[in-house]
């Protein structure tokens, strides 16, 4: 055999390896890629759906806030007025004086009374 013919055949050889390498490696990157966008839209997916969650969120929130505040400035006023009642009831003088048993028991006694008005 002619050694220009070996020589060709070994480059025809040496090319068919190269190509067939080169085929596989773009088959296992685009196999790869594939991947990472399909990974990549179902990531995309779930961050859409957790800020609209987020978004859901707020939105509840802001609403409990303001229903919080209402009663929160309900509380407070119930409670000033608790605090008046008890500095009333403190500082009314003894009904009974010398005896502080009988007093503080009339004194609870207008209390209870105060407690069963509506």
């Amino acid at each position: 055999m002619n050694p220009l013919a070996i020589t060709v055949l070994i480059a025809l050889a040496l090319s068919l390896a190269a190509n067939a390498g080169l085929g596989w490696a773009y088959l296992g990157a685009r196999d790869a890629t594939t991947a990472a966008v399909e990974q990549r839209e179902q990531w995309e997916t779930s961050a859409q759906a957790c800020g609209e969650s987020v978004e859901k969120l707020q939105i509840a929130a802001i609403k409990r806030a303001r229903t919080d505040a209402a009663a929160t400035e309900t509380a407070r006023q119930l409670a000033l007025q608790h605090l008046k009642q008890a500095d009333r009831i403190l500082s009314t003088p003894a009904s009974t004086p010398g005896n502080d048993c009988k007093s503080a028991q009339d004194r609870a006694t207008e209390w209870l009374k105060g407690r069963a008005k509506p």
